[in-house]
């Protein structure tokens, strides 16, 4: 049994989070992370050839991608191992002074709400419409930044992002909100890792770690 493996990821938050989560499953193995270029993200044909081309050349041993950017298709020589997903939800993170607010619903008419795309905007916008929504590109560290800064009243992001960030303890106040006030992204939370098929050993390793039940809402929800 391999006592040592290399990993591969395209976001730099992810890299501490899937470590401590390796850790957990496999206490007598040792990963080692690295962070790949950015030709790797994504599904398209052209990533898939990078990604398949790092796992032959033996560069790392399998990787780790947003559930999103893993193609169901995958082209010979590569499989998919193992399925993980956090939280799938978002959260609504409110500025000091209105903690208790739990809810979009709780906050006062003409609150100024962040949020970091569209899908997010058009929702609360439809759903709540006395409310202020404001979108911004700005990472999530520069969106909590403002907000206890008072620019906002509340930020709503990913809770699966909030916690790989380590954001989560930093905020005063995280509250997951309901489907009914924000549908989250498709397979948000989820991370599949891929390795070479030939690598039995390593594709059994990591099928003790597998969420099946993920991995088929995960099929669903790209249905």
């Amino acid at each position: 049994q391999n006592n040592e493996l290399r990993f591969g990821v395209t976001d730099s938050f992810m890299l501490s989070w899937i470590s401590r989560r390796l850790h957990s499953f496999f206490p007598d193995v040792q990963f080692y992370g690295m962070v790949l270029a950015n030709e790797v993200g994504g599904c398209g044909p052209e990533q898939l050839a990078n990604l398949q081309g790092l796992l032959e050349s033996e560069e790392v041993d399998f990787m780790v991608l947003p559930a999103k950017d893993v193609a169901f298709s995958l082209p010979s020589g590569l499989s998919a191992a193992a399925t993980l997903r956090e939280d799938s939800r978002d959260a609504v993170v409110v500025r000091p002074g209105i903690e208790s607010v739990k809810s979009l619903s709780d906050l006062p008419p003409g609150s100024t709400v962040c949020v970091s795309c569209a899908r997010r905007r058009l929702q609360i916008s439809s759903r709540f419409p006395a409310l202020n929504i404001l979108e911004s590109n700005l990472p999530a560290q520069s969106r909590l930044r403002r907000l206890y800064s008072l620019d906002f009243d509340a930020v709503v992001a990913a809770v699966a992002g909030l916690q790989r960030t380590g954001l989560s303890a930093e905020c005063q106040e995280v509250s997951p909100l309901k489907l009914d006030e924000v549908m989250p992204a498709l397979c948000q939370g989820a991370v599949t890792m891929l390795c070479r098929s030939k690598d039995e050993e390593i594709l059994s390793l990591l099928a003790d770690c597998d969420d099946n039940e993920a991995r088929l809402c995960i099929v669903a929800e790209r249905d």
